[in-house]
């Protein structure tokens, strides 16, 4: 074994303690994070239920969809508090992932309600395609990027990337569930149905929230980028 080989393997076997704990913390943050998406999805559909309020349900900012938004990220804010990071994680979940949330519903909403025809014309299935990939790209965009400035994940090319990709397939996630559960019920149309609004909003946020999870935990994993070292100058005989 040549002397870069056996430095090679020696560092690779110092390593891989660091990657097993970053695997360990990556599944932790996960199973914590879906079950804020599952806790998320359970709280919506109780205060949806107890007050089918159309004029309050569908609200875009104030909604109950967006002010449950912390109840997503608590169970890891509070499973993490013994770990660096807590007030910049508590910040993100409970402040900024809230604002976020509120940016990307009224984007689509605005869509929605100014593209809304009362005479149908075939499209709408499409129309609400776009609506949803609207809520779920800048969603996804804000909440992503908004981990780098916290230091909630590292200023990295594989950062970007994940927040790209991650933006990509929730825009088509939130799309698909904004069509779909528009297509199931039609809670445009004033009515105080509460299983059928339950049951869009959770059409809507569930699948794109465990998506999310999955997205933000791993991006949240990234190491911090190595500090270079010096290369050393030869010596003068």
């Amino acid at each position: 074994m040549t002397a870069t080989a056996s430095a090679s393997h020696t560092a690779l076997t110092a390593d891989a303690p660091v990657r097993r704990q970053r695997r360990r913390d990556f599944g932790r943050s996960l199973r914590w994070l879906e079950l804020g998406a599952l806790a998320y999805a359970v709280s919506l559909a109780a205060a949806i239920w107890f007050n089918a309020d159309p004029a309050n349900v569908l609200a875009p900012v104030v909604g109950p969809s967006v002010l449950l938004t912390p109840v997503f990220g608590m169970p890891w804010v509070v499973m993490s508090l013994h770990r660096r990071g807590r007030i910049r994680r508590a910040i993100y979940f409970l402040i900024l992932l809230p604002i976020a949330h509120a940016a990307a519903n009224y984007l689509a909403w605005l869509y929605a309600t100014e593209n809304y025809r009362f005479v149908a014309d075939g499209l709408a299935f499409q129309r609400h395609m776009i609506s949803g990939a609207i809520g779920g790209a800048v969603g996804a965009a804000l909440s992503l990027a908004l981990l780098v400035p916290l230091r909630l994940a590292p200023y990295r090319r594989s950062s970007f990337w994940f927040a790209f990709w991650g933006t990509i397939v929730l825009a088509a996630v939130g799309s698909w569930g904004m069509a779909w559960g528009l297509e199931w019920t039609d809670p445009m149309v004033p009515q105080d149905d509460a299983g059928q609004l339950v049951l869009w909003f959770l059409c809507v946020h569930l699948p794109w929230q465990m998506v999310f999870a999955l997205f933000l935990a791993g991006m949240m994993r990234i190491p911090v980028k190595p500090a270079r070292q010096p290369k050393a100058r030869p010596g003068r005989d």
